[in-house]
């Protein structure tokens, strides 16, 4: 049989052949994402962990932050990546972030203009920016943690609930598995019994550490409380509004002051990352604002003076995930401060 390939064969097969390769790669293509869809699990909003840097905040220590971060893993098994990314003032990409939740931690500045305008208090203001008010992020991690209570405490009072979610031993761990099971039902990791059964042995793990980073962060809020950036929402929206505008922002603020989930008056809205002291690494390490170095005799030094560490309000779009940002800044606090040793 003449098998060899010449000009002509290749001509004709390439005119009447080509559908059928076209076909073939599509076929393959197809297979392919089948295969890879199956057997891999499309991380969520909360399985995916982001960091952003402000446009004003140098990133240039990323590489040591993000191994620090490695080596401490302060994320549960669930989030399946963590990144950072530096953002920029030449387009919004702040607002394209926060529209389609992507990000967690918010690095910025606390610095005020020339005329005492704070750019991170008139986004804490402004609500399409979702920056979480801790108090109220502490109030939604106990609520959380009271989903699982056993039953015989159902007919406490929510005071009373309140100190029965800082022990895990109070937790019911059928309702941690039952939950589990719920919201893994189309995650591609536990589709077998036995996968499963190692999925509920680790989500019960991540609830009683979720335990332990809530009562650690109930702890800095109450006694640390200069660590934190306090703010009233709508307080600087109420000072510079025009006269038209004054009674709206009055009413606001006075309703952030009544609030009792976000204890609003003076609230803390982020970590000042200068009050980090006494750690193992100093919070200048990891975070500092452009053009804030001070330049020595041998060497530049940095300062993290004005760093501002906030977190994102994406609640309703990671209800079971919302609370790995309290991990993340406890584990920063343990890293530059000694306020968490010996707990």
């Amino acid at each position: 049989m003449d098998n060899k390939i010449t000009k002509t064969r290749l001509s004709n097969f390439f005119a009447y052949e080509w559908i059928l390769m076209i076909v073939f790669l599509v076929v393959i293509i197809f297979i392919n994402q089948f295969v890879y869809g199956f057997f891999t699990a499309e991380p969520t909003v909360g399985q995916s962990f982001k960091y952003l840097y402000d446009a004003d905040v140098s990133s240039v220590s990323d590489q040591d932050f993000a191994s620090f971060i490695i080596e401490e893993m302060p994320f549960s098994y669930d989030v399946i990546e963590f990144g950072s990314e530096p953002l920029t003032d030449e387009r919004d990409v702040l607002g394209m972030r926060i529209a389609i939740q992507d990000g967690d931690i918010f690095i910025t500045s606390g610095k005020r203009d020339s005329e005492g305008v704070s750019l991170l208090e008139q986004r804490i203001d402004n609500q399409g920016v979702c920056l979480y008010n801790f108090n109220k992020l502490l109030y939604d991690a106990k609520a959380y943690l009271k989903g699982f209570l056993k039953e015989e405490y159902a007919s406490y009072s929510e005071s009373d609930k309140d100190q029965l979610v800082k022990d895990s031993n109070n937790l019911d761990e059928q309702k941690i598995h039952a939950r589990f099971l719920s919201r893994m039902k189309k995650d591609n990791r536990y589709r077998t019994e036995e996968q499963k059964s190692e999925g509920k042995v680790l989500e019960v793990g991540r609830i009683n550490q979720l335990v332990k980073e809530v009562n650690d962060f109930e702890y800095l809020l109450e006694e640390k409380p200069d660590i934190f950036y306090r703010y009233t929402r709508y307080s600087q929206s109420l000072k510079f509004a025009n006269e038209d505008k004054k009674e709206h922002y009055q009413m606001l603020v006075d309703r952030e002051k009544a609030d009792e989930k976000t204890c609003g008056e003076n609230a803390p809205f982020g970590i000042l990352a200068e009050k980090l002291t006494g750690g193992k690494e100093d919070p200048s390490k990891y975070f500092k604002l452009k053009g804030q170095e001070v330049e020595g005799e041998e060497e530049t030094v940095y300062t993290a003076k004005d760093v501002v560490i906030t977190a994102f309000d994406f609640l309703e779009y990671q209800i079971d995930l919302q609370f790995e940002t309290i991990s993340f800044m406890n584990a920063i606090v343990r890293e530059c401060s000694n306020f968490l040793d010996g707990r």
